[in-house]
C-alpha cells in the first residue's frame, strides 16, 4: 500500500502514468497514481491538452496516432455550414473521410434534406414516416464551406498543472508534503472527479502563466533552449526569491510557468527534454544539458547563469 499523489489516499492498485501524455509523445512515466485516478486524469485532465485544436493540428502534421491507432483530423469536432445556406450544417465523417450534410428538417415548410450518401438515415427516416424514398429529389449544393474554429485558452492549463506537479514529485519526493503541493493536487483531483459538463477551473491563487508565444517563456532560459522545436521541455528550479518553479514547453505551441511552492528546495536546475517518442530521454542538470547540446562555452557561462545550476 502507498499513497496516490492525486487522491492522496492509500491504495494498492497502481499503473503507469505518463507525466506528459503519451498521445503527444510523452515518455516520462511514474507509478504513483492509482488506477482509478489514472483513468480519470486521461479523460478529464489530459484530454484538454491532447484534444486542443492546436495539438490536433500538430499531431496531424507529425502523424502521431492516438491510442486507438487513428490519426487525428483537425476538421473533426469542428462544425461548418454551407456558404450560401447558414442553416445547413456540415461535419466531417471521419470514417468516410469526407464532409457530409447533417440532416435538416424545416418544420415550417416540411422540407427535409439529407446528404445523398447518408443512405442509412434516409432509409430510416422514410420507414419511420412511411415516405416513398423515390420522392426525394437530388439537388446540387455549394461546395464552399464557412464556419468558426473554437480555440480554448483556459482549460488546457489544468493539464499543464498536472504535468508540473507530477514532474516535481518525481524529482523531489519531499515536495509531496509541501502545503502548496496539497493545494495543487486538490485542484487536479477536483477537475478529474468533477461531474459538471461545463469545465470550471479554480487555480486557488496559485501563480501561473500560460502563453502561445514563446517570447513569454522564462527569459532566463531562452538562449539555452530551442523553443521552436517540437520536443517537449520541462525545467524545474528553485531560488530563495521565487521558491520552486517549473517551466514547460509542449511542442512549439504551449509555454507555461508555475510557482509550485514558496519554499526553496536544494535541487539546482533539473531539465527534461522529451524527444518525441524517445524512451531514452532522461533528466539532467542544466550544465549537463548545455554540455550535451554544446550551447555555449561552459567556462564563459557557468558564472553568468541567473538561476541555480
Amino acid at each position: 500500500m502507498k499513497d496516490c499523489i492525486i487522491c492522496r489516499e492509500s491504495k494498492s492498485d497502481f499503473n503507469v502514468e505518463h507525466v506528459i501524455p503519451d498521445s503527444i509523445g510523452g515518455t516520462m512515466t511514474i507509478d504513483t497514481v492509482c488506477e482509478v485516478c489514472n483513468s480519470k486524469l486521461g479523460s478529464k485532465v489530459d484530454n484538454h491538452l491532447v484534444e486542443h485544436f492546436f495539438c490536433i493540428v500538430k499531431r496531424e502534421e507529425l502523424h502521431m496516432r492516438s491510442q486507438n491507432k487513428n490519426l487525428p483530423n483537425s476538421f473533426e469536432h469542428q462544425e461548418y455550414h454551407l456558404r450560401d445556406n447558414a442553416n445547413q450544417i456540415v461535419k466531417l465523417d471521419k470514417v468516410k473521410n469526407r464532409f457530409e450534410l447533417k440532416p435538416e428538417i424545416d418544420k415550417t415548410s416540411n422540407y427535409v434534406s439529407f446528404d445523398i450518401n447518408d443512405t442509412k438515415n434516409i432509409e430510416r427516416f422514410c420507414t419511420k414516416h412511411n415516405i416513398d424514398i423515390s420522392l426525394f429529389e437530388k439537388e446540387n449544393v455549394s461546395d464552399q464551406l464557412t464556419g468558426n474554429i473554437k480555440i480554448d485558452n483556459i482549460s488546457f492549463s489544468i493539464a499543464l498543472f498536472k504535468i508540473a506537479y507530477e514532474f516535481a514529485i518525481k524529482e523531489i519526493p519531499a515536495y509531496y508534503e509541501d502545503e502548496m503541493a496539497k493545494i495543487i493536487s486538490s485542484i487536479i483531483y477536483d477537475t478529474a472527479y468533477s461531474k459538471d459538463k461545463i469545465f470550471t477551473f479554480d487555480s486557488k491563487n496559485i501563480k501561473y502563466h500560460t502563453s502561445l508565444l514563446k517570447n513569454n517563456f522564462s527569459s532566463s532560459f531562452q538562449k539555452y533552449f530551442e523553443l521552436s522545436s517540437n520536443n517537449h521541455l520541462m525545467i524545474l528550479f528553485s531560488t530563495k526569491e521565487l521558491g520552486l518553479v517549473c517551466n514547460i514547453k509542449i511542442f512549439d505551441i504551449f509555454y507555461f510557468m508555475i510557482q509550485l511552492s514558496e519554499n526553496q528546495f536544494n535541487i539546482g536546475t533539473i531539465v527534461y527534454e522529451n524527444n518525441l517518442g524517445d524512451a531514452n530521454s532522461k533528466t539532467e542538470s542544466l550544465i549537463e544539458f548545455i554540455v550535451r547540446k554544446n550551447v555555449c562555452s561552459i567556462t564563459k557561462t557557468i558564472c553568468q547563469l541567473p538561476f541555480p545550476c
